[in-house]
């Protein structure tokens, strides 16, 4: 929830946010907030999906979901209207490149335990500077009978 103002703002509080400021809403303490989510700064990638298996819950907690804990794509009038078409095409090319290679970064500062260790958390989201990425074809150990439905565009 990045913003930049186009002309000097007060907040209600008097507080003044000079013209051409940029300026965002940090929700990662939020994510790893105990008193928010049980465990919260370790990676759970069944958390969500524990949640929707409570009573009551079946239809909550999904990732394009808007509320006031989960900040991903925005909330309320200024949510992402695209947040719901950028989600299917993150899934479905994640889905195609683990199926089709095997992948690895070269030059991850800590190496890998850094991702293991909480490294993974990175509240600016800016990318690794100058990442090497190894990608091995994998495609040909996809069975022959279904092979065409992920190679072949």
């Amino acid at each position: 929830m990045q913003r930049y103002t186009i002309k000097e703002w007060t907040m209600s509080d008097g507080t003044v946010i000079p013209k051409g400021t940029y300026f965002w809403c940090n929700y990662l303490p939020q994510n790893l907030d105990n008193n928010v989510w049980e465990n919260a700064k370790s990676f759970d990638p069944w958390r969500s999906y524990r949640k929707r298996q409570q009573p009551g819950q079946e239809n909550k907690h999904q990732w394009v979901m808007t509320t006031p804990l989960n900040l991903t794509f925005g909330h309320g009038k200024h949510a992402c209207p695209g947040r719901f078409f950028a989600a299917n095409e993150i899934k479905t090319l994640l889905a195609l490149m683990i199926s089709l290679y095997d992948f690895r970064a070269t030059n991850l500062k800590g190496t890998v335990d850094e991702i293991i260790f909480g490294g993974w958390i990175n509240q600016t989201k800016n990318p690794i500077d100058y990442p090497i990425v190894e990608f091995k074809f994998r495609g040909d150990q996809i069975a022959e009978e279904i092979r065409s439905l992920f190679t072949e565009i």
